[in-house]
């Protein structure tokens, strides 16, 4: 509605140009049309602006546009530390998989090393065991090595812990309270690593909370793209309608 009276205003105004032309041709209302159209050429470059970058300008309202800015600067905050910790879970996620296939091993290892004190055994038996044995606790020292995430080797200060490193030790491979203190160790892990992705989550929908909340008051200074297309449209009719008086006064 408001752009159809604008077009009806336009065409009106047209007419009454056309009309009364020649009263124009006087120096001092060339020089009025020609502030009028300077005004005019600039509302209709700020409604270009508002319209490209979504919300008002600077020269709007300095003090909004600068709480606007420092918006701005605390949302990308909240962004990036988002995403930095959901990069963070994903490594857990990660770390929980591989402490759970080797806690899922040990479980193994446990049963063949209470098996093989089974006194109905023979010797050649109890050596499929050990050889069994043996290479899950292979297995077990492969994936710690290996395992790492985005380049990184999530297990590399394993083995320099003392306390760790003597479970692993081969002497000990066949002792069921050695497997015992190895599994407990890999569930405290798997617990830790649980916590720590809980922990996490609650900060990240805080922090999702925050944003949106943030952004909710940005959006106050956000361009209303209707009503500046509306204005748009009338900027430019009436930067048409100038340029025709000028013309007019001219002649």
């Amino acid at each position: 509605m408001f752009v159809r009276f604008a077009l009806r205003g336009a065409v009106i105004a047209a007419a009454l140009v056309i009309s009364f032309g020649v009263s124009a041709a006087e120096n001092s209302s060339l020089i009025f049309l020609n502030r009028i159209l300077s005004g005019n050429e600039l509302n209709y470059d700020k409604n270009i602006k508002r319209i490209a970058g979504g919300r008002l300008l600077l020269s709007d309202d300095p003090a909004n546009y600068a709480v606007y800015e420092t918006l701005e600067k605390h949302i990308r905050a909240f962004r990036k530390d988002i995403e930095n910790k959901a990069d963070l879970i994903s490594y857990y996620n990660y770390q929980e998989a591989v402490t759970g296939d080797i806690t899922d091993i040990l479980q193994r290892v446990r049963e063949l090393a209470l098996k093989r004190f089974d006194p109905f055994f023979s010797d050649s038996e109890r050596d499929i065991i050990d050889r069994e044995i043996g290479q899950d606790y292979d297995q077990i020292i492969l994936e710690l090595r290996q395992s790492e995430f985005n380049g990184k080797h999530i297990f590399e200060d394993l083995f320099e812990d003392g306390a760790v490193k003597s479970l692993f030790r081969d002497k000990d491979h066949f002792s069921p309270d050695n497997v015992e203190n190895l599994i407990d160790y890999f569930i405290y892990q798997r617990t830790y690593t649980g916590a720590e992705i809980n922990r996490l989550l609650h900060e990240i929908y805080g922090e999702k909370v925050a944003e949106e909340n943030m952004t909710r008051s940005q959006s106050q200074n956000d361009t209303d793209i209707a009503r500046e297309m509306s204005l748009l449209t009338l900027n430019h009719l009436k930067m048409l309608i100038n340029l025709l008086m000028l013309h007019e006064a001219k002649n």
